[in-house]
């Protein structure tokens, strides 16, 4: 067997989900990258801080999702993306960017590389706005630093490789490339039109969403899932957590979020309600929790619409397999 032919192998069945290596990722970055990350953002600001993390993120899953390959491939698309498209947020020179990115994750996901290249894109479009140059160009920077950092942590740490084909199988290229651009352009379109404050919400959930899709046998159970965890989230807990002072409601993120990653991977419906509201709560700091909760919701009912014209389209997107 060469070496090309072995990197397409699938890989084992007990392999790691997506749910199970964000969990694993999660945990590198807070104990690897948490002061570091705090130290860079008291000295030069709360952009370079927060794209240590972001970077960290990306090139773990890059590292581990496909092979080894894919860190050294995936890293301009983290980087150079991730940099635009927190610099072009709320525009629509933001939303052609993930029309690009949509379209790059549809071929490649024809081609049975569909893991890394969503997971790193969930990275590219989860940060807030970067208003200023400077801004740029120190979040471009520590990036880049991020992500080198999470290609050799995750090495170091042993997070293992995962080279998968996704269930969804016989896809052609052009078309997938066309719907997968078609679609996370819509989610964007979607996000400006209605103006939300968080709009990067909307792109991000359906890539979560859409890795389910396309990767997980229980795709279609996981979306529901999410919705039902995001509707309990903010329909009772961020209600309850909103009564407390803030130096408590700081106290109840962190708890959400860690009960939130110990339960990722067994009851993730209820791992969703917990990270939800630990996000609405931290988000809405000084703002409207009751506006910053719709838009969470919103945002998450969306995407799953987004994600259910994809399944919608699959039969359009599928060719009929070679005889052998």
């Amino acid at each position: 067997m060469t070496e090309a032919s072995a990197e397409l192998e699938p890989a084992p069945t007990d392999e790691p989900g997506f749910l199970a290596r964000m969990l694993r990722a999660s945990g590198l970055v807070l104990v690897v990258m948490l002061a570091p990350a705090l130290i860079v953002g008291s000295l030069l600001g709360g952009v370079a801080g927060m794209a240590i993390p972001f970077g960290m993120m990306g090139g773990i899953f890059a590292s581990t999702g496909d092979g080894r390959l894919a860190a050294r491939a995936l890293f301009p698309i983290v980087v150079v993306g991730g940099a635009l498209a927190a610099f072009t947020l709320g525009s629509w020179w933001w939303v052609a960017l993930l029309v690009v990115l949509g379209a790059l994750i549809g071929y490649l996901t024809a081609l049975g590389r569909a893991i890394a290249i969503i997971e790193v894109c969930i990275v590219v479009t989860s940060s807030d706005k970067v208003n200023t140059v400077r801004d740029l160009i120190l979040y471009t920077v520590f990036l880049a630093a991020g992500y080198v950092a999470g290609v050799f942590v995750g090495k170091a740490m042993g997070a293992p490789v995962i080279i998968r084909r996704p269930v969804l199988a016989h896809i052609d290229p052009m078309r997938a490339s066309i719907l997968g651009a078609l679609s996370l352009g819509t989610a964007g379109a979607i996000a400006i039109a209605t103006g939300w404050q968080k709009g990067y919400w909307l792109p991000m959930i359906f890539l979560i969403l859409l890795e389910f899709l396309v990767v997980e046998e229980q795709g279609g159970r996981m979306v529901w899932f999410r919705i039902i965890g995001t509707l309990l989230g903010i329909g009772i807990i961020v209600p309850l957590l909103s009564q407390l002072a803030v130096p408590l409601q700081l106290v109840a993120f962190l708890l959400l979020v860690g009960a939130g990653l110990v339960l990722v991977s067994s009851r993730y419906w209820l791992a969703s309600a917990f990270l939800t509201a630990a996000v609405v709560i931290v988000s809405s700091l000084g703002r409207d929790v009751t506006a910053i909760g719709q838009e969470r919701l919103w945002a998450t009912v969306w995407a799953a619409l987004l994600v259910g014209g994809v399944a919608a389209a699959m039969s359009w997107v599928r060719r009929a397999p070679r005889p052998a």
